[in-house]
């Protein structure tokens, strides 16, 4: 027990321990992946860790200042092959992305907006097909699993670092990370004690997830090669546990960490807010809209969606937006509301960054009766989730009693699930399991 002693002693005085951190996109992109990846990085390095940074270089994707750039060393390697390279260069013109550029934008007309953005609709989404149809087809056939990843991974398994790290975390979505990882420290060109995977999602058996073989074969030859492998979720854990049985006694789950939120004590008028991508095969956000609708209870939808929800008076809907401006939304409303998935099990990670306010939350559970129960059980014990149905009786019951307690209830931020506190627990299962 010697060893594990000096290593939790190091981590209480703040000697350096040194990480590799590795994803396969830009930190600065608008997702909600990165917003989970860079809490991950946050905790790290408030708990006094040395973190360096494997990711893709923006590649001509839109980067979101607002998205945290952290004082540490940042590896950058370009994903761009032959063909996806030329696409990424006009990306820009076959996408029309409009935001709010402050909250006052809140109750503005939107009409003559959406006029401007159908009338280049039809023109850009025909050539967006085209090219989609041609690049497919060229990244299936020379990207096998990975698929455009594939790109990024041979160029990042070429890097050759001196460092000699005590950890390295791989870190998906997208899952290239972990293939990068499995061929640098095959090849000797990075050496660390432990490497650890955080699986945010599955792979094969993902809700967004293409169902071939060659896919399931390389998750699984991934996780063969893993010390130790993390989800999200604990029916993400059942399941997997079951698909993969030879890595199973790998497997664990730990939270994503939280985000940062803005926050006042100031009282604030009934407002709703729900800040995500709702998309018709991941979940069903028709009830919570109707039922806001219908009851004129004001709300505000941050996502994108292949759902066509018009703003009404009470209800204003947009696509997604910068962090600096979703932020001035969510100080704005005073009930975030998370919207389970339809199946499957995994966990949307806004609840984990809902966590980290004083809000109410309202949990809308969906999916089978076991996943519903399964995903309630996991929360419940924080005491700090409202619970309902996906149906439109159940989510104005319980937003009627999120709204009778509004000033007597107060919430606080989940501990478990700040970023200094799952990077402890991250970091201290690895060198506690090694002594054991």
């Amino acid at each position: 027990m010697v060893k594990i002693n000096i290593y939790i002693f190091n981590w209480r005085i703040g000697i350096e321990m040194k990480i590799l951190f590795v994803v396969g996109n830009n930190l600065q992109e608008n997702t909600s992946a990165n917003i989970s990846h860079n809490a991950y990085i946050k905790g790290l390095l408030e708990s006094g860790y040395s973190v360096d940074i494997i990711m893709k270089s923006n590649d001509n994707i839109i980067i979101d200042n607002s998205m945290p750039r952290f004082n540490t060393k940042y590896y950058e390697i370009s994903g761009l092959g032959f063909l996806n390279k030329y696409i990424s260069l006009y990306k820009k013109k076959f996408e029309h992305k409009e935001e709010y550029s402050s909250i006052t934008n809140l109750n503005s007309n939107q009409s003559s907006l959406e006029n401007n953005i159908n009338s280049k609709k039809n023109f850009y989404s025909s050539i967006r097909n085209i090219c989609r149809r041609i690049y497919y087809l060229y990244i299936s056939f020379v990207g096998g699993a990975f698929e455009n990843h594939i790109f990024w991974i041979k160029k990042a398994s070429r890097i050759k670092l001196d460092k000699h790290y005590d950890l390295v975390i791989s870190n998906s979505t997208p899952n290239s990370a972990h293939e990068v990882v499995r061929i640098l420290l095959k090849k000797n060109r990075i050496y660390a004690k432990h490497w650890v995977q955080i699986w945010e999602d599955p792979w094969y058996y993902d809700l967004y997830g293409k169902k071939s073989k060659k896919v399931k074969k390389a998750e699984s030859k991934l996780l063969t090669a893993a010390e130790k492998i993390y989800y999200v979720s604990p029916l993400t854990l059942t399941n997997q546990k079951i698909f993969f049985p030879k890595a199973a006694n790998k497997m664990s789950v730990i939270p994503l960490p939280s985000m940062d939120n803005n926050e006042n004590d100031k009282e604030k008028d009934f407002f709703c807010g729900y800040f995500g991508d709702y998309h018709s095969n991941v979940r069903n956000i028709l009830p919570f809209y109707n039922t806001c609708k219908n009851n004129k209870i004001p709300t505000v939808i941050l996502g994108n969606s292949d759902f066509n929800l018009s703003s009404t008076l009470e209800v204003k809907t947009h696509d997604r937006v910068s962090v600096d401006t979703l932020k001035q939304f969510q100080e704005k409303v005073n009930v975030l509301v998370h919207i389970s998935n339809l199946k499957g099990g995994q966990i949307p990670g806004k609840i984990y960054h809902y966590s980290n306010s004083k809000h109410p939350i309202l949990v809308i559970l969906d999916g089978s009766r076991e996943e519903r129960q399964k995903i309630f059980e996991y929360f419940k014990k924080y005491k700090r989730y409202y619970f309902c149905n996906n149906d439109e009786v159940s989510i104005y019951n319980a937003l009627n009693q999120i709204k009778k307690g509004l000033k007597d209830i107060k919430n606080e931020p989940v501990k478990d699930f700040m970023p200094n506190q799952v990077a402890k627990k991250l970091v201290l299962d690895i060198f506690i399991e090694e002594e054991i």
